[in-house]
């Protein structure tokens, strides 16, 4: 429904958009593990579709910090860091998330490279049915807190009903799960 429903020259309208469907679920497509491995390095990934988001996050190995200075692959996909995602820590080693938006299908071969040789590891998620359009919306980086603490830090917020709420995390020891009550699912490197 447009008001004013009829347009002269150069006019405009104001217009409402009702759907006659809910938004689809996101939908996990793919999770590939990559590593450990030395780095730079080409990971094998399973046929991509068009228009999906590509997420991918690196784990430097312990003790070494090098960062991520740009991810390929093999159907020209534009990776971006997701903002001030990277993180290091001297003992647990370094952690770095980049992703591509509205993906072109086909892309069989992700390549990390980075600022130096090191050993690590990553995991490269495919989700499809989220608002590729939309801004990526980021929190607070919390590290260095004691495991027998409460974590203390910005909340996370979403702007829509349909976006991903997804955290990396390296730690110095093994991941045991998440707290009881936590509504989010764990799919740790």
């Amino acid at each position: 429904a447009c008001s004013p429903a009829a347009l002269g020259p150069s006019g405009s309208s104001n217009c409402n958009l009702s759907l006659a469907q809910a938004l689809p679920p996101i939908s996990l497509v793919h999770v590939t593990p990559c590593g450990p491995l030395s780095f730079p390095a080409s990971c094998a990934i399973p046929a991509t579709g068009s228009g999906n988001l590509i997420v991918i996050g690196f784990v430097s190995a312990y003790m070494t910090t090098p960062t991520v200075l740009s991810i390929t692959d093999n159907v020209g996909n534009v990776y971006a860091e997701a903002g001030n995602a990277y993180a290091s820590d001297p003992l647990a080693g370094a952690v770095d998330i980049w992703y591509a938006k509205n993906s072109t299908a086909g892309a069989t071969t992700v390549t990390i490279t980075l600022s130096s040789g090191g050993q690590g590891a990553a995991l490269i998620w495919e989700y499809s049915n989220l608002d590729v359009l939309s801004p990526l919306d980021q929190t607070a980086v919390l590290s260095a807190q004691p495991a027998t603490t409460t974590p203390s830090g910005a909340a996370v917020t979403v702007c829509s009903p349909n976006e991903l709420v997804l955290s990396i995390m390296s730690p110095t020891s093994s991941i045991s799960g998440l707290l009881a009550g936590s509504s989010f699912a764990i799919d740790s490197l």
